[in-house]
């Protein structure tokens, strides 16, 4: 079954089981042409289809298949994972199934985090952070890591833009979405667990061209150091299901 006979009865009006059989077989086995969006938008306009054919059709288990193949072929297209993780996590929520539903907004999160750090990076430059002498910052150093902490503790509010955006979203989504409502709030708590490392690039390839503000504000008052960073362009190669 090609790409475009998918999308011919994809644009059906009314679909029977037979149209569902077919979309689903596609879905489940073939990861060619469409592109990532189209299919992510694809397989999340499947439940519409079913529930209006009054099919019997399991959803749940068609999204997870459906998720589990589009990631192991697509491992970096994080965007179009968390379209289908997002309606994935709501059809939990719809059956009260809170367990899965904050693992897959874990998932979620995690790829619309991924994807904003894959659109700001650049592959041609080197990053740096700044960090005060402490037991952590040495360790980090010693054993080549990178210490995360939550965003709160940071000293810059612009970097907790994200909870204010949550605390936004949830006062004005429309009353009497119950499904709506429920996923701001989990995506508010599963965000308190979030930690995060902020780097910062300069503009050339040297150090010298960073502003020497970053020493007062993040190097304890120009007594602390700079590490320099080169990370891979694998870094965000996968989704780490852990």
């Amino acid at each position: 079954m090609i790409a475009e006979q998918i999308k011919i009865i994809l644009g059906k009006g009314h679909h029977s089981k037979d149209d569902i059989d077919v979309l689903a077989t596609y879905f489940e086995k073939h990861h060619e042409g469409l592109d990532g969006k189209e299919w992510a938008d694809c397989i999340c306009k499947m439940d519409n289809i079913i529930t209006a054919s009054g099919s019997d059709f399991d959803t749940v288990a068609f999204m997870e298949k459906a998720y589990n193949g589009f990631a192991s072929y697509n491992t970096r297209l994080f965007s179009n994972q968390g379209i289908i993780l997002k309606h994935l996590c709501k059809l939990y929520i719809q059956r009260g199934n809170r367990k899965d539903a904050i693992k897959t907004m874990r998932k979620y999160m995690y790829c619309m985090l991924a994807d904003e750090a894959k659109h700001n990076r650049d592959y041609n430059q080197h990053y740096y952070s700044f960090r005060s002498f402490s037991e952590y910052s040495l360790k980090d150093i010693k054993e080549e890591t990178i210490s995360v902490a939550h965003p709160r503790t940071f000293n810059d509010p612009l970097d907790t833009l994200m909870y204010w955006w949550l605390e936004n979203k949830i006062k004005n989504i429309p009353s009497g979405n119950e499904v709506d409502d429920e996923f701001y709030i989990m995506m508010k708590k599963v965000a308190e667990h979030i930690k995060l490392r902020c780097l910062i690039s300069a503009k050339g390839r040297d150090a010298k061209d960073l502003s020497v503000l970053m020493w007062s504000h993040y190097a304890r008052n120009h007594t602390g150091f700079c590490v320099e960073y080169e990370l891979p362009e694998s870094y965000f190669d996968s989704l780490d299901s852990t």
